[in-house]
């Protein structure tokens, strides 16, 4: 189902809360051919994730960058790295929340991101090879788990951790739908 869930069952949308998130990704080259090993989360992503947001220190972290850059928390940034095979880094990201997105861009939400990764890497500035956005089902729990039919199963991680989770959680919704009534 994906994003979609909203067009397709929006009753069951509806009842699970669910808004689109879209996203925003940057493909740049790696500054003087550096090697980035492993990737590298922010402290951002502390507050981005459940199994960090909910450590006592992340109320400390999420004091310090509302305090230091606001704009950060304001673009629910997740300033966050990793390499890819051909050198390249892969930086992101920025979160907006709408049923419906306008199809327009904002530059100053990408030049925020570029300029938080070229500080963490230590650079003045990142050359942009390719720009990437993406939208995802949102909603306040992870997961949209619903059965609108015996043997129907809409299923959506809601929550941007689709790609770790989804191999978890595709098991488990097959295995209901085995024992489902015919």
């Amino acid at each position: 189902m994906g994003h979609d869930v909203d067009r397709v069952l929006p009753e069951v949308a509806d009842e699970a809360g669910v808004t689109r998130c879209r996203l925003r990704m940057f493909e740049v080259a790696a500054p003087g051919g550096r090697t980035v090993r492993p990737a590298v989360l922010s402290g951002l992503s502390m507050l981005r994730y459940a199994g960090m947001a909910g450590t006592p220190s992340a109320a400390d972290v999420r004091a310090r960058i509302a305090a230091e850059s606001p704009e950060l928390l304001d673009v629910a940034m997740n300033l966050m790295l990793t390499q890819r095979p051909d050198g390249n880094l892969v930086v992101g990201d920025t979160h907006h929340y709408a049923l419906t997105h306008d199809p327009f861009l904002d530059a100053e939400t990408d030049a925020l991101v570029l300029s938080q990764a070229a500080r963490l890497l230590g650079v003045p500035d990142l050359t942009v090879r390719r720009r990437w956005t993406g939208v995802y089902a949102s909603a306040e729990r992870e997961f949209l788990v619903a059965a609108p039919h015996p043997t129907t199963r809409v299923v959506s991680v809601t929550s941007g951790i689709g790609m770790t989770t989804a191999f978890g959680l595709a098991p488990t919704v097959l295995d209901d739908l085995a024992g489902a009534p015919r």
